[in-house]
């Protein structure tokens, strides 16, 4: 369910790759971030979990969080959260806008390595 006229949207993932952005496709939005580990963030699910939670129905939560965003969107749901799960969405505004789509099999594989 859709929070009606929801324009409280939090971010969900690492600060590195926030922070590397030079294009950012979420520039338009009122937004708050929480930062989590760039890597094995499960292994500090519980914490995020109740972080997340802190913040009201009504927010839009936005998870770029690897393989621990798609359990975090579905806890969420169940709790009554609006949860995305949009992976590499930011980073592959970037690319696009920075014109640098990776051309090489390598430059792929530093693509998908975790952000540091």
């Amino acid at each position: 369910v859709m929070p009606k006229d929801s324009n409280k949207v939090l971010l969900v993932g690492c600060k590195e790759a926030f922070q590397s952005y030079q294009y950012d496709i979420f520039e338009n939005v009122q937004k708050e971030y929480l930062y989590i580990p760039n890597k094995h963030a499960f292994s500090e699910y519980d914490a995020i979990l109740r972080d997340i939670l802190k913040h009201d129905k009504d927010t839009i939560i936005i998870l770029m969080a690897g393989p621990t965003a798609c359990v975090l969107a579905s806890d969420l749901a169940y709790k009554g959260y609006l949860a995305l799960d949009l992976g590499h969405i930011a980073k592959y505004y970037d690319y696009f806008k920075r014109d640098a789509l990776a051309k090489s099999d390598n430059e792929m594989k530093d693509f998908y390595a975790p952000d540091e």
